[in-house]
């Protein structure tokens, strides 16, 4: 997977970087994985963009290190709650 530096944020909006890091992840660990947005996605600040990329690293590096996964599947949605 990539590091955790924001270049690649630089190039891609969050949700194509997540995707990208699926992509990644599958390619590597041999493990289909998929990444989904509902919803449109949301401008963010660089801040924001940059934890909510390192966020689904972690997950991805969780289901690598502690699960025997057959898939692997995250999500976002940008929906309103409230």
């Amino acid at each position: 997977m990539q590091d955790l530096s924001a270049d690649v944020l630089e190039r891609l909006s969050p949700a194509k970087a997540i995707e990208e890091e699926a992509r990644q992840f599958e390619a590597e660990e041999r493990i289909p994985a998929a990444f989904i947005l509902t919803g449109a996605e949301q401008p963010l600040s660089p801040e924001q963009s940059l934890a909510l990329l390192r966020i689904a690293q972690e997950a991805l590096t969780n289901v690598k290190k502690h699960a025997s996964p057959q898939r692997c599947a995250s999500g976002c949605s940008t929906a309103q709650m409230g």
